[in-house]
């Protein structure tokens, strides 16, 4: 039945709820999307997440397809390249956040302690009692991010975004004094 529809039509069908014609759809132009997003994240499973995510917002947004702006595949494709994008950013802010917790870590597990360097007094005075409890949590109780996060009941992004702030704060004072002591 809908082997003989064009894009367009399986579009329509799509954005009044047609479960059958998005899943036509879907055959139709998988193959090809999947090429598209696996040249672009390079891995294959996360190639399938992007097209699973990519097929989610042709779903959800059926209805705001504009013929007058391009073809049905070209508006695929588009939703697909942007999507495996948004996959590769994801990934690559994930990499960053580990690769910064490596770090820092390692300024904390290599230096000598808070108190042997003075550091204690500018922690005391300058940073909020939230950076305080965040830093003592992570860094000297050694708790996992998503650990401090339920503790607090902190969504884990703010927990992150705090530390990181915090630590940017304190990393230039830290290599100063590691300088010095040496």
């Amino acid at each position: 039945m809908f082997a003989d529809k064009s894009e367009l039509e399986l579009i329509k069908q799509i954005s009044l709820g047609d479960q059958v014609a998005f899943g036509h759809l879907y055959r139709r132009y998988r193959r090809a999307l999947l090429h598209s997003i696996t040249l672009i994240v390079k891995e294959p499973m996360a190639a399938e997440d992007a097209l699973h995510d990519t097929y989610l917002k042709v779903w959800q947004k059926a209805t705001s397809y504009d013929p007058q702006r391009g073809g049905v595949y070209n508006w695929l494709l588009n939703l697909a390249r942007n999507t495996a994008i948004d996959t590769l950013r994801h990934r690559n802010r994930l990499d960053q956040l580990e690769l910064t917790e490596a770090n820092t870590a390692e300024l904390f597990t290599q230096w000598p302690s808070v108190e042997d360097i003075g550091l204690r007094f500018y922690i005391d005075q300058r940073l909020t009692s939230r950076q305080r409890h965040l830093l003592e949590l992570r860094y000297w109780q050694d708790q996992t991010l998503s650990d401090i996060a339920g503790q607090l009941t902190l969504p884990l992004g703010t927990v992150k975004t705090t530390l990181r702030q915090t630590l940017r704060m304190l990393r230039p004072l830290l290599a100063a004094d590691y300088a010095l002591s040496r």
